[in-house]
């Protein structure tokens, strides 16, 4: 995290006051964003953690005209495009630096390789994925965002334009629904891997 102190004073605007403004993004969420529902399956935070649910949740919440969203299970209002997860990361002050974001299909092997080669301290990499690469999740199609800290790696060591595709993904770090760390899912090849991501955006740090 590049500003914990912004982060850490719009959690606590959002919890006194309903609303928080970071850089030029203001975020201010509905009722039922702030009073969500099915909250949790079986025990707390096993759906998403609170704080996640305060941040994230609000964010997505506030900028929808017609759906309130306010259950982790609604997909629906949960939906954020590319697009409006530049618009996010320019009014809070970073800048996108590149975008191969694919609307038709999934990357390329040379592809995957340009985007996680912008992973490094000065920059945020988000992918647009299917959900079934990681643990527990589910679909190939495109339903999910997450960010990296260390891109996919093999036995070999990172994946390289020339990476056999049938390699096994070995050690990743990234960042889903409240957790940090290796959590694709167990006998992950690099082809599946490809066969489940659509891309990236990758951001300059918040200054």
């Amino acid at each position: 995290m590049d500003r914990p102190d912004l982060y850490t004073q719009a959690i606590i605007d959002l919890w006194e006051t309903g609303e928080t403004t970071i850089g030029t993004l203001h975020i201010k969420p509905s009722h039922g964003a702030c009073n969500p529902k099915n909250f949790s399956e079986k025990n707390e935070n096993d759906r998403i953690w609170a704080i996640d649910w305060i941040s994230l949740a609000s964010l997505r919440d506030s900028e929808n005209m017609f759906l309130d969203y306010d259950s982790p299970l609604d997909q629906l209002a949960g939906i954020t495009l590319p697009g409006k997860i530049a618009d996010w990361f320019t009014k809070a002050g970073a800048s996108v630096v590149f975008e191969n974001v694919q609307y038709t299909s999934h990357l390329n092997q040379q592809q995957l390789v340009e985007l996680f080669g912008h992973i490094d301290p000065q920059h945020h990499v988000a992918t647009l994925i299917g959900a079934g690469m990681l643990e527990n999740g589910e679909g190939s199609s495109k339903n999910h965002w997450i960010t990296w800290e260390q891109g996919p790696a093999t036995a070999e060591g990172e994946v390289t334009p020339t990476t056999a595709p049938g390699a096994a993904i070995t050690g990743s770090q990234l960042f889903t629904w409240g957790q940090v760390g290796h959590l694709l899912a167990k006998n992950l090849t690099l082809q599946s891997l490809l066969k489940h991501l659509y891309g990236g955006l990758v951001f300059s740090k918040i200054p």
